[in-house]
């Protein structure tokens, strides 16, 4: 069976993935009720860090599209594409 990954992406895949189940739990089911809030605090730890992690996308993606290190068109192509001429405007 041939991997597409490294050894190391998929131990870190493994890692992440099981580091992830013990924090769900932890944070919803093991950590106690806010004596004002109750059980509503409990989405706080989950709601918190994934705000955090969309906003590092958007800027990560920000900035990958403003130094020109997002991927464009590969070299020998003509950018944009060219378009097919019509049957009722080519000069034939």
């Amino acid at each position: 069976m041939k991997y597409w990954a490294r050894r190391g992406t998929v131990v870190l895949g493994a890692v992440t993935a099981v580091s992830l189940a013990v924090l769900v739990v932890l944070g919803l089911f093991v950590s106690d009720p806010d004596y004002q809030q109750g059980d509503a605090v409990r989405l706080m730890y989950l709601h918190v860090p994934a705000a955090w992690v969309a906003y590092l996308a958007y800027g990560v993606t920000s900035l990958a599209s403003t130094s020109g290190s997002a991927p464009g068109p590969r070299p020998g192509t003509r950018w944009p594409a060219p378009r097919p001429r019509s049957a009722c405007c080519s000069p034939a």
